[in-house]
């Protein structure tokens, strides 16, 4: 088995898992192309405004009756997960894409559903919040390639964690219904 699934309860991995592994997250950016491209086609002559994205992550916890069987399942959250380089975290702010944030935002408010940021900077800290619960400023930065649109949250006002810390963050936002 070469899945995600495989490189977290798997002790050992081959090469050849890795590289499978690998070669599929590539023919799935591959297929997001080609359904972008299919979209765009799509909307031609047509006064239609897109905007497409994607969720990283929908965690959902099955239930069981009394014999142990599925009787159903519940969304606990949505997961939105980003790296980024610590030269590119700087001072009191953390940027995320705005347009993405404002649909994230607005996605959460019309499905009910708890969306949460994970951001890894530079594999040393993490920083997580719920949409529903930051009000960041949006505003126009950057230079070049980098101009765009962001929202501007300020880090003392999200949750900030080390690695090994993850756990039970995520214990507490998905089944303690802590508010972040």
């Amino acid at each position: 088995m070469a899945s995600r699934t495989a490189f977290v309860y798997q002790d050992q991995l081959t090469f050849e898992d890795a590289f499978t592994y690998f070669k599929r997250l590539m023919h799935d950016a591959e297929n997001r192309v080609i359904f972008s491209r299919a979209l765009q086609e799509a909307r031609k002559g047509l006064s239609v405004s897109l905007h497409v994205m994607d969720i990283d992550s929908l965690v959902m916890q099955y239930l069981h009756d009394k014999r142990g069987r599925v009787v159903g399942r519940r969304i606990l959250g949505a997961f939105e997960i980003k790296y980024k380089a610590r030269n590119t975290v700087r001072g009191s702010e953390l940027l995320v894409n705005g347009k993405q944030f404002e649909n994230l935002q607005w996605f959460a408010k019309v499905t009910g559903l708890d969306v949460y940021y994970i951001v890894n900077v530079g594999n040393e800290e993490f920083y997580i919040f719920n949409v529903k619960h930051v009000n960041p400023q949006l505003e126009w930065r950057g230079k070049g390639q980098s101009y765009d649109n962001y929202a501007v949250l300020r880090k003392d006002e999200l949750i900030r964690a080390r690695k090994d810390e993850l756990g039970s963050i995520l214990k507490l936002l998905l089944f303690g219904g802590g508010r972040v």
